[in-house]
């Protein structure tokens, strides 16, 4: 219809026709802004819905590095680790550490040992064998790697730090730990460096798909028009998915990969639906609605404009106003007052409308959601969501307070605080609401402020945060917890008393439990046992001891921290009726397990001392003390503490009075047991600190096997006995006399150490010991491993001119069968036989069949700690052939030695009753 048609038209039709099509356009518009502004929300929602995935995959990627960082520095830091550079025996370190399932139970898929020069020492990798070495390799030529190890050659080692991060080989992404290795003290020069490295490629997302809330995977290749994005991050869309690119970054901080987030456009296609039925019911409502009010117009309203244009005409014809400009005119300001009035009223109804949409949008954007209205601090709506997790009916909440369902002891906001912090600007909270049988639900809470017929009103979206908090704290416990006990790791449990003891001092108590016997269950049983008994404690630590922190310090130690609220009488009674638990054998997983646990109680009045100090003292009172600690539990007092003090200092210095050669051999000699002359001597170390004066054996030598010093001081007594022993020979040969033998002790790792052998070899060659002068005594418990091999090591030294003695006889694990199956040539009788050889007959029966045993083998025996003459007359009834103990000489230094041997050239008489 052109314009000249439409101004012909009679004001009745031009009224219809105005007035119909105004209507469809209010209509029209409604619809097209509601579609706006619901499509922009769903939008909205869409957009932090995958930023949220996203981030909680960014988050598991970050997890997994500071987890493999904090392990790495615990392995780098072990003493062992460290030796394994210092000696390089690779093949002994693979043996006792690299075993089948090591990279299972650390989380990796590569572990390799690097020099400092930047060589591969060993590697163990889930690849096949022939490629270990070449991705090892390929993660070492990165140069991201190799620009550390070069920084780090000109850098001063106290100033090297460890590199951590990820990085691409191929098409492959690895997270990479690369740290320096040092002791445990952390006080040596870097002895190499320590690789690890988990296949992220491999393991992303597979092995996190139980909680990863969208489909996430990880593109070797960086996007490049990415960077160009804020902070690396596009979203793309499409009609069914919604997906996040993310730049992944190396550790130099270049993109290396993508991160690929992607999730069903679930909410914008149920939101298309939801309003395409509702645009349909409005369109078929309003089309109902404009019929009905077109007839009623047309019919009513309409045939008045008739009567009205009528009397228009009569008026123009009696004014005379017959011009069609001025009819039209004048018409039409009529009509435009009409529809201004008409416009006011639709004003009113859009204020009204939109009212209602805010309420809309608010509140059933998404049904998922639990939605609440509150207005002047009462519950004016909830939703079902809400409904369902607040365990309410609608009745129940509606018209009550809004401080019916929140929890004022966990939650620290108030009504009043949420709606100052809205107008703020900050939308999102944390609280913990009240359920309605009492429990607490924490809930993130988002707020906004609207208008409810004409009141301030606040509309809360809320939800249920149980099972990400759940979640979260599953992670941060796998974190701290260690994996074969499931206790708290080392780490964690160290970091915990630390902080208690700088925030609350003398508050807490700490009980300490050594089980030395774990390492003898790994030795004879093997790992499976190891690991049943490990369990068992954990286990019996836990039902003993609930609701305390209980931790796994090493190997075979444990602590658990008690608070001072807690009935301390009641816990160490416990820990009592446990010691006595465990000195009977304990049956596990079919093992039947001796265990003898020690136990240490540390005072609340001592816990303001360092942690370092608190240990030393724990363990000082349960094995250097004199104490039977394997027998009750061991109160730490302040003398305990000042014993922990002399024995950290000595643990301190030790490792510097080996290298200085400050721990010397005294020489007790070994005497004929007929004739009294001196035909040997055994070497005893001994060590005269220079602030401490005289230490005692039993003090600085388990010390030195705690710090893995053990092997360097007996190569050092064994050096200085060697050497004594070539001048004793030379002033022998000058007096026409008989070489004499030296005895030497060795612990169990340096008589297992893989250069035993050509050590010995070297000794022998450079002060020309003649067969059978050096004699190697040993330990019961040192044969306890596999017969064959150690046979054949002991054929080995033998073979080099060298006698094994067996020390101590009778005290240790194995039986009389020891001495057929092993190639020994002497058997030494433990003191506390002969201590009892006058008043025990059934010592005196023992030594007896032992003598007359070793006799028929061809095997020499020793008598150990003969101290009276009545001992010496029954042992040369049994024709014991050697004597050593303080009836004959004391341990002297080697000066007095040798002004003995001048002053007794031809024999050696017996020196007088020492005193007891």
């Amino acid at each position: 219809m052109s314009a000249k048609q439409f101004h012909t038209l009679s004001l009745r039709k031009k009224t219809a026709l105005l007035f119909g099509f105004g209507l469809l356009g209010i209509i029209a518009g409604c619809l097209f802004v509601t579609r706006a502004f619901f499509l922009y929300s769903l939008d909205e929602l869409e957009n932090q819905g995958i930023a949220k995935d996203s981030h909680q995959a960014s988050a598991i990627i970050d997890q997994m590095i500071e987890t493999q960082t904090q392990h790495a520095y615990d392995w780098a830091y072990w003493d062992e680790t460290y030796l394994l550079f210092i000696d390089g025996h690779i093949d002994s370190y693979w043996r006792r550490n690299m075993r089948a399932d090591t990279l299972d139970m650390l989380g990796l898929d590569l572990m390799t040992f690097i020099t400092r020069q930047g060589e591969i020492l060993g590697s163990e990798s889930r690849q096949q064998p022939q490629q270990q070495e070449t991705i090892s390799q390929k993660i070492l030529a990165s140069p991201c790697i190799q620009d550390h190890l070069l920084k780090m050659r000109n850098t001063p080692d106290a100033q090297r730090t460890s590199q951590t991060g990820l990085i691409r080989i191929g098409q492959q992404i690895w997270v990479i730990s690369l740290t320096p290795v040092r002791n445990s003290e952390a006080t040596s020069e870097m002895s190499g460096w320590l690789l690890w490295g988990q296949h992220l490629s491999r393991r992303f997302p597979n092995d996190y798909r139980a909680i990863l809330s969208a489909d996430n995977h990880i593109q070797p290749e960086a996007e490049a028009y990415l960077a160009s994005m804020p902070e690396g991050i596009l979203i793309k869309k499409d009609s069914d998915f919604i997906t996040q690119y993310k730049l992944l970054h190396d550790i130099d901080g270049f993109p290396v990969a993508t991160l690929i987030t992607k999730k069903a456009r679930q909410f914008y296609q149920q939101g298309n639906t939801l309003f395409y039925y509702l645009a349909l019911a409005i369109l078929c409502a309003a089309s109902l609605v404009a019929l009905v009010t077109y007839y009623l117009f047309r019919n009513n309203i309409a045939a008045r404009f008739t009567d009205f244009e009528q009397n228009i005409e009569t008026l123009f014809s009696e004014w005379q106003l017959e011009k069609d400009s001025v009819r039209k005119k004048d018409e039409f300001e009529r009509i435009t007052a009409l529809v201004r009035e008409a416009a006011r009223s639709s004003s009113l109804a859009q204020d009204q409308l939109q009212d209602a949409m805010q309420k809309f949008e608010a509140l059933y954007q998404n049904s998922s959601l639990g939605m609440m209205l509150v207005v002047d601090g009462q519950i004016q709506d909830v939703n079902s969501a809400t409904l369902s997790m607040l365990a309410y009916c609608k009745e129940q909440l509606a018209g009550q307070a809004f401080e019916t369902i929140w929890d004022n002891q966990h939650s620290t906001l108030k009504l009043e605080t949420i709606c100052h912090q809205l107008h703020q600007e900050q939308q999102q909270f944390e609280a913990v609401l009240l359920t309605g049988d009492g429990r607490h639900v924490p809930c993130g809470i988002e707020g906004r402020l609207i208008k409810q017929q004409g009141r301030s009103a606040l509309m809360l979206s809320i939800t249920d945060m149980r099972t990400q908090k759940e979640q979260a704290k599953l992670i941060e416990d796998l974190a701290g917890k260690d994996a074969q006990s499931g206790l708290l790791n080392r780490p964690t449990v160290m970091r915990l008393i630390e902080e208690k003891s700088a925030a609350a001092p003398q508050q807490f108590a700490i009980l300490y439990f050594s089980i030395e016997r774990l390492k003898q269950v790994a030795s004879v049983y093997g790992y499976p046992a190891f690991d049943a008994a490990i369990q068992y404690l954990a286990a019996l630590f836990t039902e003993q001891f609930q609701n305390a922190a209980i931790g796994r310090l090493s190997e075979s130690e444990f602590v658990i921290l008690l608070e001072t609220t807690t009935d301390l009488n009641k816990k160490l009674k416990k820990a009592n009726r446990l010691i006595d638990q465990l000195r009977s054998p304990v049956e596990t997983d079919g093992y039947q397990l001796h265990l003898s646990l020690k136990a240490a109680f540390i005072e609340p009045k001592l816990t303001h001392y360092s942690l370092e100090h608190l240990l030393q003292a724990a363990y000082y009172a349960t094995h250097a003390s004199s104490q039977q600690s394997n027998h009750h539990l061991s109160t730490i007092d302040e003398y305990a503490a000042e014993q922990a003090r002399i024995a950290l200092i000595i643990s301190r210095d030790l490792n510097t009075a080996i290298r200085q050669k400050e721990i010397q051999p005294h020489y007790q000699p070994i005497v004929a047991a007929q004739s009294g002359e001196i035909i040997g001597f055994e070497a005893l170390a001994r060590w005269n600190h220079p602030n401490l004066g005289p230490v005692s054996p039993a003090v600085f030598i388990p010390l030195a096997e705690k710090h893995k010093l053990i092997i360097e001081l007996g190569e050092l007594i064994l050096e200085q006995a060697c050497q004594f022993c070539h001048e004793l020979t030379q002033q022998a040969g000058a007096q026409g006399q008989k070489p004499l033998s030296m005895h030497v002790n060795l612990a169990a790792p340096h008589f297992y150490h893989a250069e035993l052998t050509t050590k010995l070899r070297t000794l022998i060659a450079q002060y020309e010991l003649s067969d059978h002068q050096l004699v190697i005594e040993l330990t019961e418990s040192m044969l306890i491993d596999a017969e064959a091999e150690m046979t054949e090591r002991m054929q080995s030294i033998k073979a080099l001119g060298v006698q094994l003695a067996l020390d101590d006889f009778g005290t240790g694990y194995s039986s009389f069968t020891t001495l057929c199956n092993y190639p020994l040539d002497i058997v030494k009788l433990d003191r506390s036989y002969i201590n009892q050889l006058t008043h025990n007959d059934k010592a005196s029966t023992l030594i007896r069949n032992i003598a007359r045993m070793a006799n028929e083998l061809g095997l020499t025996t020793v008598a150990e700690g003969v101290e009276t003459k009545a001992q010496l007359d029954q042992l040369n009834t049994w024709q014991i052939n050697e004597i050593q103990g303080f009836y004959f000489y004391r341990p002297m230094p080697k000066t007095e030695i040798v002004r003995l041997l001048q002053l007794n050239a031809d024999a050696v008489l017996p020196a007088s009753e020492p005193t007891p």
